[in-house]
């Protein structure tokens, strides 16, 4: 009997080791259950993530192993649930609250997860997978844009649409937006184009070395008078050849896609994007880059603001700039004043449409237009979750980019294009929320924490102490304290945000 409880105990615990191993895929099944929120779905959801969590911290020992965005993201948890209580209507909310747990928990899945080469490629795949998944997803479902580029609305016309129906958090929509499809894919796209370049790169180094194995042979054999040459090093076509084609299929799906939406700002984020690519892949283009920064912030101080944004909306092809211009700045200012009047607290998540309406009307928009967002993702992101989520969401950002830096530094051979890729996909995302914006908790942002988690673990901190120069490491203390002290200043304005909730809360006034 005791050795039956004892074989079960040990095919429980087995079971459990699985189930834990097996976290990411998991989640990324329960994931319908989150973004697309009906009825009781989102509560099942909630409760499979925090029954994974528990169970991880059974099996392992611990919630969570310790990562450089663990205070960041408590931060923006802790902003995103007071952030319900200004929102006038949390039917908008929630479901942005979704995806933002959705995503930190993929984070999570991805960093405890992924231990192995193996696993890492293999969340790298579905990426690639995701991106096809979009693409597709996008390119039968999409509102074609048809005032830009008239000579594509031959090509519009031909083009099926088998979604007629989208569910958001406004209601049901007759199609996706092209410029959430393109913003999904701008972040995507680098992915496959940084193994394409790198593997091209592996490619020549591998012909290369073997020319010189063989001229090596060769010379050897008819030093012992062998007839009979050994023949060149043959690349293997499926190690070489099959990925790079694949991937150049993955790429040329996403970007064409992408082209169609006639996305300026999804454009603008792929073109930043695959500029630093180029400049990491060969340094003499990084090299040009870095001497060209004078000339370029030379011509955008003499053109101006102004200037610079009515060149990207020549790109319409259509249209008054002017009217386009002064519509978006419209947009931005109303933005700032909601910043100005709820800093701590921000508005509410996800309510911009309605508090616009309500207490900051559009004139030149009308009553009846439905604007989702700010068309910024940082004026977005403070007016959501205050001055504390603004910080944290730019203090995640620099964590990242340092943490693809250090990643990008150890890593090598295809490893190497596939985090500059990541690296790359994130900056593309940032660059695209400059005009335009997919918010905290969107739907295909899930996508973009996973890409985050594995930056992360590609880059396993050194156990030892590195010996740095006296004024790298006296610079490098500095940096440190004034990051600590960037986090202190976020904390506190979270701390206000709070007490702001509380006295309101209470109802007192002074």
């Amino acid at each position: 009997m005791c050795v039956y409880l004892r074989g079960e105990s040990q095919q429980r615990a087995s079971l459990s080791h699985r189930v834990v191993d097996l976290e990411l895929p998991l989640l990324l099944m329960l994931s319908p259950l989150l973004l697309f929120p009906r009825g009781a779905m989102p509560v099942a959801g909630l409760a499979g993530i925090l029954g994974l969590w528990l169970l991880r911290w059974r099996v392992r020992g611990r919630i969570t192993i310790a990562t450089p965005l663990d205070l960041p993201i408590l931060l923006l948890l802790s902003m995103t649930i007071q952030a319900l209580y200004p929102s006038t209507d949390l039917t908008l909310s929630m479901p942005k609250l979704y995806g933002i747990v959705l995503g930190v928990s993929v984070y999570y899945a991805v960093v405890n997860g992924v231990s192995t080469p193996q696993g890492w490629w293999l969340a790298l795949r579905f990426l690639m997978v995701a991106a096809v998944g979009v693409a597709a997803v996008g390119l039968v479902s999409s509102q074609w844009i048809t005032t830009k580029v008239e000579t594509l609305n031959v090509l519009y016309s031909r083009i099926p649409r088998l979604i007629t129906s989208v569910q958001s958090s406004f209601g049901t929509i007759t199609g996706i937006h092209p410029n959430e499809v393109g913003g999904t894919l701008a972040f995507l796209l680098p992915v496959p184009v940084g193994v394409i370049l790198w593997s091209v790169r592996q490619r020549r180094e591998s012909v290369k070395r073997g020319r010189e194995s063989s001229e090596f042979g060769d010379a050897r054999r008819r030093a012992m008078g062998s007839a009979h040459p050994t023949p060149a090093f043959v690349p293997s076509p499926v190690s070489l050849f099959s990925r790079p084609c694949m991937l150049a299929a993955v790429a040329l799906l996403a970007g064409s896609v992408l082209a169609l939406t006639q996305s300026r700002s999804s454009l603008m984020g792929v073109g930043c994007a695959v500029l630093m690519l180029a400049a990491l892949r060969w340094r003499r283009i990084g090299y040009g880059m870095v001497a060209a920064i004078p000339a370029v912030l030379a011509i955008g101080a003499l053109v101006g603001g102004d200037g610079l944004l009515r060149w990207a909306f020549q790109l319409d092809f259509a249209g008054d700039v002017s009217e386009k211009v002064v519509g978006r700045q419209e947009i931005w200012n109303r933005a700032l004043y909601m910043i100005q009047d709820f800093p701590f607290t921000g508005i509410g998540l996800n309510t911009f449409p309605r508090v616009l309406d309500a207490l900051y009307p559009s004139f030149l928009s009308g009553p009846d237009a439905r604007i989702p967002h700010a068309h910024n993702i940082y004026l977005q992101t403070a007016v959501d979750l205050g001055l504390a989520g603004l910080m944290t969401f730019v203090g995640i950002c620099v964590t990242v980019g340092w943490q693809a830096m250090q990643s990008y530094r150890r890593a090598e051979g295809l490893t190497k294009g596939a985090i500059a890729g990541l690296g790359t996909g994130c900056l593309a995302y940032l660059v695209y929320g400059l005009t335009d914006a997919i918010t905290l908790g969107a739907k295909p942002l899930f996508l973009l924490w996973m890409m985050v988690g594995l930056i992360v673990v590609a880059n396993p901190r050194l156990a030892t102490t590195i010996s740095e120069p006296r004024p790298i490491a006296v610079a490098r203390e500095v940096g440190l304290t004034l990051w600590s002290l960037y986090w202190v200043v976020a904390v506190l304005f979270a701390a206000m945000a709070y007490l702001v909730v509380a006295l309101a809360a209470t109802g007192w006034a002074p």
